[in-house]
């Protein structure tokens, strides 16, 4: 209380925590062991915990720390996206040293992302039943990691297989940007009962995402051998189909058809996540062949759902501009009340196609910000467009957040700059702070990141 009244000029001398963790920032680069150190001896607290944990790590990581200072960084409570790839670190070092037995009881604790790479450590082990396990999650889970790591083992595994795990196996290679590969397996397989019903269905999803879609509507079935399943991806080989054609004429054979297998799917009484695709399946299709009564029906049932996918609004501009197309300004106007964000464009289109266009174009026209459909109101109107509003003032660059501040006093200015993405997904950043974040990044030679910054 004193020292508080007396008047004096000097700071208060900073906490030993943040003494010692200033030091450690300032190791990083220089001493990484010394650092790890002093990030475990400061411990956990109230400021720049996840710097630490952080820094903690990265210091391991470049000296390849033993199995116990991992096990010293994990028992300190670290985020989870940074225990996940430390306990895999301490994998490694635990296999290094010879100690299978606790890698393998590790291994249970990863979370599910993280097990793959897990099992892939798993390869190196020289006991055979450990490795073949680990090779037979692979061949399900990764099956490229597997072919990549350890393709001698991939035959053995995958003779052995399941038919589930066989269909695991092909999501995986088409989840992995690999459907041809999935694709081909499947052929080659044939079963009875349900698991041929799934087959089939997988391997038709394999064949569109692999571009094919006439080798998926072969491979599906037909009439009353087929489910809603099967007609919803009949219907979206179909599009598949008609967007390869277009805009040539014979797209909308190919359009209509998948109209046609979308409505099969909903007559079946489908499941909502069938239903639903198949109702956006058929207000696309029915959009570009012109069948705008069920696209707007689909609309509207799928607007009673609550919808908000990510195409809806695309789907909703698109119908929205066919119907001003084809003369109907009245509900071409009343979608764009539904879509905000392209209400002016289906406004213009709908006044092309409506009796009191000039008034409407008038009011376009009017609009403070001169965008592409205010300018093209002028134009129909004969009216001049307007001088560009002058430039705004350059926007300074703010000084960086405290806890940024410190790092970079203490010489860590990548450990700063992994703080402040840190922050930045916490809250986003007002301009003037994701300029001075993008001049840091780029001083430090990270592009990407100062281009992600702006």
């Amino acid at each position: 209380m004193l020292a508080s009244c007396s008047g004096s000029d000097s700071a208060p001398e900073p906490p030993a925590r943040d003494r010692i963790l200033d030091r450690a920032f300032a190791a990083i680069d220089s001493d990484p062991s010394q650092a790890a150190q002093l990030f475990e001896e400061a411990g956990a607290g109230p400021s720049l915990e996840r710097a630490r944990m952080s820094g903690w790590k990265s210091c391991l990581e470049s000296t390849r720390a033993p199995a116990a200072s991992w096990r010293r960084f994990l028992d300190d409570g670290p985020p989870p996206d940074l225990a996940a790839t430390a306990r895999l670190r301490l994998i490694e070092a635990l296999l290094e040293e010879g100690s299978i037995d606790a890698a393998l009881t590790e291994h249970l604790l990863l979370p599910p992302a993280s097990r793959a790479a897990g099992d892939e450590l798993l390869l190196a082990v020289e006991s055979p039943e450990v490795r073949l396990e680990a090779a037979r999650r692979l061949a399900v889970s990764s099956p490229g990691r597997l072919a990549a790591r350890a393709p001698d083992l991939e035959g053995q595994t995958v003779e052995a297989l399941r038919p589930e795990e066989w269909l695991e196996r092909s999501r995986s290679w088409r989840l992995a940007g690999r459907p041809a590969r999935a694709a081909a397996e499947l052929r080659h397989l044939k079963w009875r009962g349900t698991f041929e019903v799934e087959r089939r269905r997988e391997q038709a999803r394999a064949e569109l995402a692999a571009g094919s879609p006439r080798a998926a509507l072969r491979v599906l079935p037909q009439g009353r051998d087929a489910a809603a399943a099967d007609h919803e991806l009949r219907a979206r080989a179909h599009r598949a189909g008609a967007w390869e054609l277009y805009p040539s004429r014979r797209a909308a054979a190919s359009f209509a058809d998948c109209v046609a297998a979308a409505e099969r799917a909903l007559a079946e009484g489908t499941a909502d996540d069938v239903g639903t695709s198949a109702l956006e399946l058929g207000l696309e299709c029915a959009t570009e062949s012109g069948r705008l009564e069920i696209a707007v029906r689909a609309w509207r049932s799928l607007a009673a759902e609550g919808w908000h996918a990510e195409r809806r609004e695309w789907l909703g501009r698109r119908l929205g501009y066919a119907l001003a197309a084809a003369g109907d300004g009245v509900r071409a106007a009343e979608l764009a009340a539904e879509l905000p964000d392209h209400a002016r464009c289906l406004r213009y289109w709908a006044a092309q196609a409506a009796g009191d266009r000039d008034r409407e174009l008038e009011a376009l026209a009017a609009a403070p910000v001169g965008d592409l459909y205010a300018g093209w109101a002028r134009q129909a109107l004969g009216r001049p467009q307007p001088a560009p509003p002058p430039w705004p003032a350059a926007v300074p660059s703010a000084p960086p957040p405290a806890s940024v501040q410190r790092l970079l006093d203490a010489g860590a200015p990548r450990e700063a700059l992994r703080q402040w993405r840190w922050l930045r997904e916490l809250r986003p950043p007002l301009p003037a702070e994701a300029l001075a974040a993008a001049e840091l990044s780029a001083q430090n030679g990270l592009t990407v990141d100062a281009i992600r910054w702006l």
